[in-house]
């Protein structure tokens, strides 16, 4: 009896437990954009200050760029003086220009949720405005590698965006963004405009997503602009995106084929630090 009564409670139990799982794992929680955190900037800023590994920069640069190469960031130290700031994930560095009367930051990291941890920190810091600098596989069949885009609006493929916002598309700060357009023609740079297409899964780039932004016309596939438009809108700072071409998607209708070309990127993204560096230099800072 004892035996058939065990039996029963492991059959209830399995069944129970099979009934929770079909529920499903995950809540439904709606526009998660609207809903308040346990965890905040602000008190993790605070105690990394307090505990020494984080540098408490008096004042702190309201403008910052962001770059997600190794390569690029090699670059910049090469050839511009920069210090060195403690904590920020050990990748944070500032920048004078010849006067020395303004100083912008520096951070690289790489895809979007590190992307989006250090600028929760760095908004909390003071920073007001970004300019991320990145590279890009290329949807379209007329742009070429090296060639720049102007990221305007990006598709939000990508996990950490759907926390910041409950939309498809997040967008670049207008005025921002037409700052770096208006530097570009001044400065005779050829450039396009348009969306790119943001994921985590750069190896799962699959064949009829590629297709299906292709045909809506979206540009360029990238791992960061919708994370950086969602976060600084949520936060009510500015950013902006310009990038780089660095590989082929679907770039011969007749085949399949992927083509990367990074080992070409370095002189393009250098130049386009450059870029984003007189913008945020200049007086509509």
């Amino acid at each position: 009896m004892v035996l058939f009564y065990i039996v029963f409670f492991l059959v209830i139990f399995k069944y129970v437990s099979l009934f929770f799982v079909c529920m499903g794992v995950f809540p439904d929680l709606g526009d998660k954009s609207k809903l308040p955190s346990i965890t905040n900037p602000e008190q993790l800023l605070k105690y990394q200050i307090a505990s020494g590994k984080y540098e408490k920069v008096d004042p702190f640069p309201e403008d910052v760029i962001l770059i997600h190469s190794n390569r690029l960031l090699g670059c910049v130290l090469e050839n511009f003086s920069v210090r060195k700031v403690r904590g920020f994930y050990d990748n944070f560095y500032l920048l004078k220009n010849k006067g020395g009367n303004k100083t912008i930051g520096i951070s690289k990291s790489g895809g979007a949720p590190a992307d989006v941890m250090v600028m929760e920190e760095l908004i909390a810091s003071g920073v007001k405005r970004f300019v991320s600098v990145g590279e890009a596989g290329a949807l379209q069949s007329y742009l070429n590698v090296g060639d720049f885009v102007v990221c305007e609006r990006a598709v939000n493929g990508n996990g950490v965006s759907r926390y910041y916002s409950n939309h498809d598309f997040s967008f670049a700060s207008g005025s921002l963004s037409s700052r770096i357009k208006d530097f570009l023609r001044k400065s005779d740079i050829d450039f396009s405009v348009g969306v790119s297409w943001s994921t985590d899964a750069f190896y799962r780039e699959l064949v009829e997503e590629v297709k299906h932004y292709k045909d809506l016309g979206v540009l360029t596939v990238d791992m960061e602009s919708s994370a950086i438009f969602s976060v600084a809108e949520f936060r009510g700072v500015d950013a902006a995106v310009i990038l780089t071409v660095s590989d082929y998607l679907l770039k011969h209708e007749a085949g399949e084929s992927w083509v990367p070309n990074f080992k070409y990127t370095s002189d393009f993204l250098a130049k386009l630090f450059v870029i984003a560096k007189d913008v945020l230099f200049s007086k509509g800072s």
